[in-house]
């Protein structure tokens, strides 16, 4: 059984290895992206203000 948020933690540990250590930095591409559809999926607001 997986997660949920399986995809979205692998990206996270992915780009904390890769030297993005910020949550702006983080939050680009393929991270926002998932986020996001997490957010449609679960019926959350997806609006991050930083």
């Amino acid at each position: 059984m997986t997660s949920t948020y399986t995809k979205l933690e692998s990206m996270i540990l992915d780009a904390i290895e890769s030297g993005q250590s910020t949550f702006r930095k983080m939050l680009t591409g393929g991270i926002e992206t998932e986020c996001k559809r997490l957010a449609d999926a679960t019926g959350a607001s997806h609006t991050i203000s930083c």
